[in-house]
């Protein structure tokens, strides 16, 4: 036989002989074998591969601890099982939450380095999810399994008579050592009619996220780190707290438990302390000590810490810091720009930077902790009027927690503000950071597009020392939103990635109405593409949402009729009715496109909602506030419709709009119907 045609026949038959299969004509064929003492990510990796094969291909694949397994005629490994070393797999040799896949003969081996420091799926605890992360990677590359939003109807598992699998041989090391999604709960915000399901919501969320492989392999969430400090030392230690006029070293007015209270950075009291009870806590393995400070800019005035601070004339030129001004804690954030809003700074004020006295402080502390522990490091974060890098003050073994003020519209100006401050921190010393935008409160429930946007910006991050990611917060606007929710999704996992193709893997989703669908959201990117050359003053009157006018995460759907018109929503709504019609042979896709018709029913109800607000405050004639008054039960009455969908985080919105933007609280009864 010629060499060129009997090579590629030995070639098959040795495939053969390694190939693996789950499925026949859908019917099982292969056992699922899980460790004697599996932990919970092993059981919960168990599951998933089992749930996912029977919605594929309707077969149910049997599940035994190794010591009990019955004869099989192929057989799945999961975690770290007696058999799994045959293969050459040693977990413990394994990176934290790394996996290995390995097909032999009969036998498919997945397994990762797992522990159980605390439930699966937390990103406070360091949970190493490995096996489970491999199974994920399975599902996804040899079944061709996609997450597209919570619950079964955003899960696309593609249907097949047979898993038959070759070759495998690959592992993979997590990219970033912690990412993490906040999810905010809440379900019993409106109660009792329908909000029941929001448990349901959250629920099917957290599931979604971890399917994206969003976890921690070591903590990284450091958050506002002395908010009980007031309660626990404001009488007996008044000079750990800022000086502030005129109210002196205690909480501004507004802030009666301290919990925002800003600190005398510059006391050798304080950072004794600090240290103290660092060493003091349970856990006294933790590599960092902990410097973020409470959520408030710095503010303190007394004579040392100012000398703390290096010269600018912004000093002299800001009404609070040249004394012609007093702040309380709503007003706080005017002495910073963040860019996400509350009473965000006054216009055309300048307000110097704190950042070198901030780097002292953090230096200060490091000094006395590594009397205590030489090896010890430091974690705090770059927020509010310290954001940027200190100029004089060098840094080093810090982590930085970048708060950036990325937002929605997502500008030219906001990335170049990103980049520009990333690299000023690298040449003030700091090597490695965690990207910690609040940029994912940005657009409320609105269909908001800034996938490639994000993209560039977390790609440039990769490339300049991210090692890991916190978004605060995960709204939960799925039909609106999901592409770009998507896209941060995918690369938290991969930040390598490309928007590009993260966008046409979500949109090939939708089979038959592909293109329809990268239509529709095409329409809202090409929108939202506009509103970043949008002059925001037309918008807010005043640069920078400042909290008054709308915008902020608090308040955001104050500027909607603003960035959205009725005759916007007209036109992206035919783009999806042609989806609807096209999709009629397919009623999965139906339902897919049926889910986007429900968020932007949401969105253009939002905005009805608030033009209706809007004619009742100019002219607030019965007629006017009672129109206002049935546009809020208009947008209940579609969200207690839709409250199983989960096209939204329903509860949070109604509890931004009540407290932000000052609507009527809907009563939580079923709302009349028409």
């Amino acid at each position: 036989m010629n060499r060129k045609l009997w090579m590629p026949v030995l070639l098959a038959a040795v495939q053969s002989l390694s190939a693996v299969t789950l499925v026949s004509d859908g019917c099982p064929k292969a056992a699922v074998i899980l460790p004697d003492q599996a932990n919970a990510v092993q059981k919960l990796a168990a599951e998933e591969l089992i749930y996912h094969v029977r919605r594929a291909t309707g077969a149910q694949l049997p599940l035994y601890v190794e010591s009990e397994a019955s004869k099989s005629e192929n057989y799945v490994y999961i975690g770290p099982c007696r058999r799994t070393g045959s293969a050459g797999i040693d977990a413990e040799k394994l990176a934290p939450a790394e996996f290995r896949i390995v097909s032999r003969e009969n036998e498919l081996f997945i397994c990762g380095r797992d522990n159980d420091r605390g439930p699966v799926g937390s990103t406070w605890a360091p949970v190493w999810h490995g096996t489970l992360w491999g199974v994920y990677d399975l599902l996804r590359k040899e079944l061709g399994v996609r997450w597209l939003w919570p619950g079964e109807l955003g899960e696309y598992i593609p249907k097949r008579k047979e898993i038959v699998l070759n070759g495998l041989d690959r592992s993979r090391k997590t990219a970033l050592r912690h990412t993490s999604f906040l999810g905010l709960k809440f379900s019993s915000w409106l109660k009792p009619f329908a909000f029941r399901e929001t448990a349901a919501f959250f629920e099917a969320q957290k599931r979604f996220v971890l399917r994206h492989r969003v976890g921690a392999v070591e903590p990284m969430r450091y958050g506002h780190d002395f908010t009980d400090y007031w309660k626990k030392y404001g009488k007996t230690h008044p000079e750990y707290f800022a000086f502030v006029p005129p109210y002196g070293r205690r909480p501004l007015p507004g802030d009666d438990a301290g919990t925002r209270i800003d600190l005398c950075l510059s006391s050798p009291e304080l950072h004794r302390r600090i240290v103290k009870n660092h060493f003091a806590r349970k856990n006294t393995a933790e590599r960092r000590i902990s410097l973020s400070l409470n959520d408030t800019p710095i503010l303190c005035q007394c004579p040392r810490c100012r000398s703390w601070d290096e010269k600018d004339p912004a000093f002299a030129a800001s009404s609070y810091w040249n004394g012609t001004r007093v702040i309380n804690s709503a007003s706080r954030f005017s002495v910073a720009y963040t860019g996400w809003g509350e009473h965000d700074q006054e216009p055309g004020e300048r307000n110097p930077a704190l950042s070198d006295r901030y780097a002292r402080f953090v230096n200060a502390v490091l000094k006395i902790a590594r009397e205590r522990d030489p090896r010890i490091q430091a974690a705090g974060m770059g927020y509010a009027n310290y954001d940027d890098a200190p100029k004089a003050v060098k840094l080093s073994d810090f982590l930085l927690v970048h708060v950036s003020s990325l937002w929605f519209p997502y500008t030219d100006r906001h990335s170049e503000r990103f980049r520009r401050h990333l690299q000023n921190w690298k040449a003030a010393g700091v090597k490695e950071f965690s990207f910690r935008p609040n940029l994912t409160h940005a657009g409320a429930n609105l269909p908001v597009f800034y996938a490639r946007e994000f993209a560039a910006d977390f790609n440039y991050a990769a490339q300049n020392g991210m090692v890991g990611a916190h978004f605060d917060s995960l709204l939960g606007a799925y039909a609106n939103q999901g592409p770009t929710l998507y896209t941060i999704l995918q690369m938290m996992d991969d930040p390598f990635d490309s928007a590009d193709r993260i966008l046409d893997e979500y949109y090939s989703c939708f089979g038959p109405v592909k293109e329809e669908i990268r239509a529709y959201f095409g329409f809202w990117e090409n929108h939202s593409r506009k509103l970043k050359q949008y002059d925001m003053k037309k918008i807010g009157k005043e640069e920078a949402f400042n909290g008054r006018n709308g915008g902020t995460f608090k308040n955001y759907v104050l500027i909607s009729h603003r960035l959205f018109s009725l005759k916007d929503f007209a036109d992206a709504g035919k783009i999806l009715d042609s989806a609807w019609k096209k999709s009629g042979g397919d009623p999965l896709t139906r339902r897919r496109v049926e889910f986007l018709q429900k968020g932007l029913r949401d969105a253009e109800l939002t905005v009805k909602t608030r033009l209706a607000q809007v004619d009742s405050m100019k002219k607030p004639t019965p007629e006017n506030r009672r129109a206002f008054a049935e546009a809020v039960q208009d947008l209940y009455r579609h969200r207690v419709e839709t409250a199983r969908d989960f096209t939204t985080n329903h509860a949070y919105f109604f509890m931004r709009e009540t407290y932000g933007s000052k609507w009527p609280r809907p009563n939580g009864k079923e709302p009349s119907k028409k």
